[in-house]
């Protein structure tokens, strides 16, 4: 399997980028703070997220809608909005959970593409 559209150097941002776009955030129809549609071949998904304020912690929920379907929860760190083209290799390789990577906790970029290189996926 071959993903043009993704290199790893594109898929990794750093600190400084995600502040900037955080604060360029805002609501989406769902009351949350990101929402995009990401097409993978041809197909539109809808990403969105909302975040919940505690006391002491706010944390972001994330989700992704296929075309026609239903809601699927995005098991992505509740500290932090994936990009894109994170969204997109998720979908590619086809939607799984922290257990399908053998993840104690929430996905993270670099785990995603680990998971793309073991099923032999190349990322340019």
């Amino acid at each position: 399997m071959k993903i043009d559209e993704i290199t790893v150097k594109e898929l990794f941002y750093t600190k400084k980028d995600y502040k900037k776009k955080d604060r360029d955030l805002k609501l989406n129809e769902y009351g949350g703070e990101e929402s995009f549609e990401v097409d993978v071949d041809g197909e539109i998904f809808r990403y969105h997220s909302w975040e919940d304020q505690d006391d002491d912690v706010s944390k972001i929920f994330h989700f992704v809608t296929p075309p026609g379907g239903e809601e699927v929860s995005f098991d992505w760190s509740p500290y932090e909005n994936p990009t894109n083209k994170d969204v997109h290799l998720w979908i590619k390789l086809g939607m799984p959970q922290r257990q399908d990577l053998g993840l104690r906790g929430p996905i993270r970029q670099s785990d995603l593409v680990n998971y793309a290189r073991s099923k032999g996926m190349q990322l340019k």
